[in-house]
């Protein structure tokens, strides 16, 4: 019996006593279920009921530490738990575990195809292939097509780090298969893990439709009003400057919630994000290149505002190409998210650099706290606040059927807002900070990027207020921060 023949039969009789632990913190009590996890059980449980109808097949990408894997394992604990009579058929595997003892997708799938009988083909019930760390194949979903297309009785579900995205799948993950992005939690996703708060997607979703979606500013300043005495009740007897802190540091990324040294298993996540997805030879980057991107994002992390391309290219010494195709490569990866600057040859603003921000405030603290000039919460919860907008516009406005664009607006001297959301008809400007702050900044951007239609949205500790041009809205942080 080959290496592999004994792993897939040990996952086969092993893997869901794997995965059950996956599900629990280390006393036992269930992980919190995330509301993409019902979406993906239902298409999972469809495909089970009557395989010839529906999706056969779903993609997650994500930051590394996510929640991927446990996401996964949550699905596979369930459907086994609801199967009767020997069906659905299921196996987990891990494509890096395959590597690990020598072999590749293509042999996996012969592999299992052996293991079921000669053929996919000929599967005589329900199977579900969950394919882990699929971002370790390159090319992976060209092998897995075909696969698909000869088996009317397979689904296959595939998780892999967010760099998995530079690969094919769009070629696979057709009608009958769909992708779905893990993102960091946000804050109140976390206080709800942690028990802090009830879950309520409700209060959030009306919350993000006041925001974005009002007619004007005072209609949004008005709907915010309403609602002000539930948002007090929802922090009473909480110290919000408290729970955010503690956000910041480990609250982005579910999987440090059972670690016993969150901070290094923040810089574990980071590490492996960058010198092991980084190292596939898509990316073409030498190895000194690699120690290089890790090094920019360590000063990327120390840094309170984006620095300017030439700064960075010559402290880390390569040249202005090579240090774009690494910020490209520490985006794919979802280290970081970039926010493109708008202008055009009208408004002289056209070629100004793009803001990068940290794709969860926790990747920034773990930096920060690993690097010798360590940056301390006093100095930094600026960057970390606009970190964490920058987190909540991208998973609400982020993916391509999203009706607005995002970008920011930086001017030669400083002082222009941290986000502009273009829709089709109007614009939103959006400035960010902690402590009190006006909304003049918001207004004299307004102005120079010609934004009639629209309002302008300033997060902060202000109190909710609306500027006397009733243009612009002040929302508190006790309001944003629910979203």
């Amino acid at each position: 019996m080959s290496k592999l023949q004994e792993y897939i039969e040990n996952q086969a009789s092993l893997g869901g006593d794997f995965l059950r632990q996956q599900t629990v913190y280390n006393d036992g009590r269930p992980l919190p279920r995330r509301q993409l996890y019902y979406h993906l059980l239902k298409m999972v449980e469809s495909f089970c009921q009557n395989p010839s109808q529906g999706m056969r097949a779903a993609i997650i990408v994500g930051l590394r530490g996510v929640g991927k894997t446990t996401l996964m394992a949550q699905i596979h604990s369930q459907i086994a738990g609801e199967a009767k009579n020997g069906s659905p058929r299921m196996l987990y595997v891990s494509l890096d575990e395959v590597e690990r003892i020598g072999n590749n997708l293509n042999q996996l799938i012969d592999t299992c195809e052996d293991y079921w009988g000669g053929s996919f083909y000929k599967l005589d019930r329900p199977t579900v292939l969950f394919i882990d760390e699929i971002q370790v194949q390159s090319g992976a979903f060209k092998i897995l097509k075909p696969v698909l297309d000869r088996a009317p009785n397979l689904f296959i579900f595939c998780s892999g780090s967010a760099a998995t995205k530079l690969t094919d799948e769009a070629a696979f993950a057709g009608r009958r298969a769909r992708t779905e992005k893990l993102h960091p939690l946000s804050f109140a996703e976390y206080q709800s893990i942690r028990g802090n708060w009830a879950p309520d997607a409700g209060l959030s979703t009306r919350l993000n439709q006041i925001i974005y979606h009002s007619g004007s500013a005072e209609e949004a300043y008005q709907k915010l009003q309403a609602i002000e005495a539930e948002i007090d009740k929802k922090w009473a007897d909480t110290s919000r400057q408290t729970l955010l802190d503690d956000y910041f540091r480990v609250g982005g990324l579910p999987f440090l919630l059972r670690s016993s040294n969150r901070q290094a298993t923040a810089m574990d996540i980071i590490e492996k994000a960058v010198l092991h997805d980084l190292s596939d030879e898509k990316f073409n980057f030498t190895q000194t290149n690699i120690k290089t991107i890790l090094d920019l994002a360590y000063r990327l992390a120390e840094a309170t505002e984006t620095p300017s391309l030439s700064k960075l290219s010559q402290e880390v010494d390569v040249s202005r190409s090579t240090l774009n195709s690494m910020l490209d490569a520490l985006c794919q990866t979802e280290v970081l998210l970039k926010v493109p600057a708008w202008g055009n040859k009208n408004l002289k603003n056209s070629g100004r650099p793009a803001k990068y921000h940290f794709a969860s405030p926790t990747l920034r603290m773990a930096l920060n706290n690993k690097y010798a000039k360590q940056a301390t919460l006093d100095t930094h919860r600026g960057p970390l606040l606009e970190d964490m907008v920058a987190l909540y516009i991208c998973r609400l406005f982020g993916n391509h059927n999203s009706p607005a664009e995002i970008n920011h607006w930086p001017l030669a001297g400083g002082g222009g807002s941290d986000f502009i959301l273009k829709f089709p008809t109007r614009r939103l400007v959006i400035e960010v900070g902690m402590g009190q702050k006006r909304p003049n900044q918001v207004e004299k951007t307004m102005a120079e990027t010609k934004s009639k239609e629209g309002y302008g949205l300033v997060f902060s500790e202000s109190k909710l207020g609306l500027s006397k041009n009733k243009q612009v809205v002040l929302v508190p942080l006790k309001y944003f921060l629910l979203t």
